[in-house]
């Protein structure tokens, strides 16, 4: 017993407790081992019938199983019906707003509506002409074929001829895959100058309706082991050395609150004193 009040608490060794712990673990696991090899068949076994009972049922209730068996044609139509119904949406404002979103955009920018429509032309036409030659490039062709002839002192014979014929026909097929490139290139202008309707004006397509099939992967996560692992269950020292010092610490803390240092005692007695000597002396 203190002079002033009780003893302090003496200071627990954390270092000595931790290795008391340590050799506490290491002597009980062979019996930890035992008891999980004893009981853990039986909690596996408990798993398995859990989760067997959630999906296929008991006592001639159906399971999870047989639940999803009788809706999963339901939940299917729903989103077949849900998703043709997106589809008809689309389209009908696809339908609707469209020409109107492509002519505002046209609108904002004549000058390049303009160039737009004349490059639109030009495309259309070469495609209409197919293989057929422009005069003037007709006229070149022909010119430098009879003069590459003429030249090989051959002008106007047949091998001329032919090899003008020629000629012209492979122009026709350059000019036409020239031609068809080009338009290939206008689709891509157009798209950039109006946009893409069906991006701009769908939005986000609808995710549709859940499948059930989750229930399944939700049923294996509630038939997980009942009363937690075993491990857990055959481990008393979990934490035990941290929750020990923080023990110690709390305590002292309590103590050191409750208890006035030897100083401070010393003081409040000096003024009790000097206040009773005080009042004598006023009463003489």
């Amino acid at each position: 017993m203190g002079c002033f009040g009780p003893d302090q608490p003496a200071p627990q060794n954390i270092g000595q407790q931790t290795r008391d712990t340590l050799q506490a673990q290491i002597d009980l696991a062979p019996k930890q081992l035992a008891a999980a090899q004893q009981v853990q068949p039986g909690y596996t076994a408990l798993d398995i019938q859990t989760l067997g009972q959630l999906l296929q049922g008991q006592n001639g209730q159906g399971g999870l199983l047989d639940l999803y068996g009788k809706v999963a044609p339901q939940l299917q139509q729903l989103q077949a019906d849900s998703t043709r119904a997106n589809l008809a949406s689309n389209i009908s404002n696809v339908q609707q707003l469209a020409p109107q979103a492509s002519a505002a955009l046209a609108a904002a920018n004549p000058q390049q509506k303009a160039l737009v429509d004349a490059l639109n032309s030009s495309a259309m036409q070469g495609l209409a002409a197919g293989t057929q030659l422009l005069p003037q490039d007709a006229a070149n062709i022909s010119k430098s074929v009879n003069s590459s002839w003429a030249n090989r002192g051959l002008g106007g014979t047949n091998a001329n001829q032919l090899g003008l014929a020629m000629q012209l026909y492979g122009g026709g097929q350059q000019a036409l895959a020239q031609r068809q490139q080009f338009g290939t290139q206008m689709t891509g202008v157009n798209q950039q100058v109006v946009g893409n309707p069906m991006l701009a004006l769908l939005g986000q397509q609808g995710t549709g309706l859940q499948n059930a099939l989750g229930t399944v992967g939700q049923a294996n996560q509630n038939a997980t082991t009942i009363g937690g692992g075993v491990q857990s269950m055959f481990n008393p020292f979990n934490s035990y050395a941290s929750n020990l010092y923080n023990q110690n610490q709390n305590v002292q803390w309590q103590y050191n609150q409750s208890q006035p240092s030897t100083m401070g005692v010393i003081g409040q007695i000096g003024s009790t004193v000097g206040s009773v000597a005080g009042g004598l002396l006023g009463a003489i």
